[in-house]
């Protein structure tokens, strides 16, 4: 049965103010759909919120009391019969506030949710939109930064802070992540360039010479004294929260050479405001690239301290109640919380199961067992079970060179190709270690995943592109297969220069299986492959 975490009336003591409520599962209206919560964050916010200090209240309520909870990520189950932009089994986080996220299971408004890419964390989807996203508008939105510029940030070991840093580094900007007075010595799992105890500013010799041009204060007070003491000429100074409390009388004091010799600029940053400068489009672009970042391992997620929302329910309240007790805590370098639940371990991505041995044909059996290792995708494949082994004849002759004559490389090329054009993150994956383990370069993946347009000028050579000629010109055919299903003259001129007849034949045996594996999974969904043991041993003994 669902289960919510809600309160009655606004309390400071969030612990002892949240009750957990069972109710029934609810049924989606024409315009709303279904969702199951995976994972929640436990935000300042949300504590904030509880205790009356937020000037936006929650808008769903069980049995007259409000279900706490503005962020989170969510599977959709069902879809009302007006809805046309999400379907079952999308990813989705809030785009409004105040939908109550603490709690299993929901019926929302669509267009109050936004849709993301599958991703294999969902702890890491759930503070996208409260930590990743106001990290990214922070560095974009307050001030123009250049390759060389630092930032100086408090409450440096938080979730924003650490994305912080993050990102700035993409842009080639270094940080100075500042923290209250710890031990000496101590190392932080902090990707800041510097980091730097606040009774340490503004006179440490580490930061003499360095051109300081943004402050983020986070916590405001004597904390973000020291902050604007820190910054450079023509510096940008930017609060955006009041971590150190003391309400609407909190000051900063400024002095005359800030303000007037340094000319600083004082902005405050609000997260909504800034959202609302960009089209719903937009966010979408931003989350997707986050989550890719996040895929490719340029962005990790901070360290959390998860609540699974399983097992006896006095456990888990006792756990809930530990968790926000410590979130407001003032015990130095706590993680933030992120609820995980129960459907978060025990959904699938899939929206047909995957093909039990027990039950399967002997000869649906006899073709999984030859298999090296278990991927989904062959138990979806062997749904059909006549055509499934002949199929994987087909799969498995592209291994050996006795049976194919394209060059290896060549047909990896073009299978990473098919996946990134028809973005199917699972064949991407699966092909991936491959083509790496093979002798593909870092550099050639990425220009292959960017999908930038392929030309063939005169000579076909490009000297900006990490691509051959003849990679090239296979990429040109791959491109225009998959648009149009044929080839301009020039194209397949230039490829007939490049490959054999037995080599094109093989490179459109390539394109269609590749499609339908592709076509298969767009369709019906696929959960990521647990991790394989011995992988790149296994791909050096079984292709060639």
């Amino acid at each position: 049965m669902p289960l919510a975490l809600t309160f009655a009336k606004p309390s400071w003591q969030a612990a002892e103010a949240l009750l957990l409520e069972n109710y029934p599962e609810p049924e989606p209206k024409d315009n709303e759909v279904l969702i199951e919560f995976l994972a929640a964050p436990v935000n300042h916010l949300d504590l904030l919120v509880i205790a009356g200090g937020y000037p936006i209240k929650p808008k769903f309520q069980l049995n007259g009391n409000h279900v706490g909870g503005f962020d989170g990520v969510g599977r959709v189950l069902k879809c009302g019969k007006d809805v046309t932009k999400l379907t079952p089994s999308d990813l989705v986080i809030p785009k409004a506030l105040g939908l109550g996220t603490w709690r299993t299971h929901a019926t929302l408004i669509a267009d109050d949710l936004i849709a993301i890419p599958p991703t294999l964390d969902v702890t890491f989807a759930a503070i996208l939109k409260t930590c990743v996203l106001p990290a990214y508008l922070l560095l974009e939105d307050m001030k123009q930064l250049k390759p060389g510029d630092w930032i100086i940030q408090n409450a440096g070991l938080g979730a924003i802070s650490q994305m912080i840093s993050q990102l700035a580094h993409l842009r080639g900007v270094k940080v100075i992540s500042v923290i209250r007075d710890r031990s000496p010595g101590k190392t932080w799992n902090t990707t800041a360039d510097i980091v730097l105890n606040e009774s340490e500013l503004p006179n440490a010799e580490i930061l003499k010479g360095k051109r300081i041009m943004l402050g983020l204060d986070s916590v405001f007070g004597q904390s973000g004294e020291k902050i604007a003491s820190c910054l450079s000429a023509h510096a940008t100074f930017v609060n955006y929260g009041q971590l150190s409390g003391g309400g609407l009388a909190a000051s900063v004091n400024l002095t005359h050479q800030q303000v007037y010799w340094n000319r600083l600029t004082f902005r405050c940053f609000r997260g909504t405001e800034q959202v609302v400068l960009r089209t719903d489009s937009e966010i979408k672009d931003l989350y997707a690239w986050f989550t890719e970042l996040f895929a490719d391992g340029r962005l990790k997620s901070p360290k959390l301290n998860i609540v699974n929302w399983s097992g006896e329910r006095d456990i888990l309240a006792t756990n809930i109640r530990a968790a926000i007790e410590r979130q407001q805590s003032p015990v130095l370098g706590t993680e933030k919380t992120v609820f995980l639940y129960e459907s978060a371990t025990k959904s699938s991505q899939c929206r047909i199961p995957y093909v039990d041995l027990e039950t399967a044909p002997e000869g649906v059996v006899a073709t999984l067992k030859k298999m090296p290792m278990k991927r989904n995708i062959f138990y979806l494949l062997s749904h059909s079970p006549g055509l499934f082994p002949p199929i994987m004849g087909v799969y498995s002759a592209f291994f050996q060179k006795a049976t194919r004559a394209l060059p290896l490389l060549d047909w990896q090329l073009i299978v990473l190709r098919i996946a990134s054009t028809l973005e199917c993150e699972y064949e991407w994956n699966v092909n991936a270690p491959v083509a790496k383990v093979h002798g593909m370069s870092e550099e050639v993946m990425g220009a292959i995943k960017a999908c930038r347009k392929i030309t063939l000028d005169g000579d076909n050579t490009n000297n900006t592109s990490p691509f051959s000629k003849r990679q090239l010109v296979i990429l040109k055919f791959v491109d225009e297969q998959l648009k149009t299903y044929t080839n301009e003259e020039n194209t397949m001129a230039q490829l007939l220069g490049v490959l054999t007849y037995t080599e094109l034949v093989e490179a459109v045996y390539v394109i269609g299986f590749y499609v339908m594996i592709a076509r298969l999974i767009k369709a019906v969904g696929i959960d990521l492959d647990p991790e394989i043991l011995g992988l790149e041993d296994m791909i050096k003994a079984g292709v060639n």
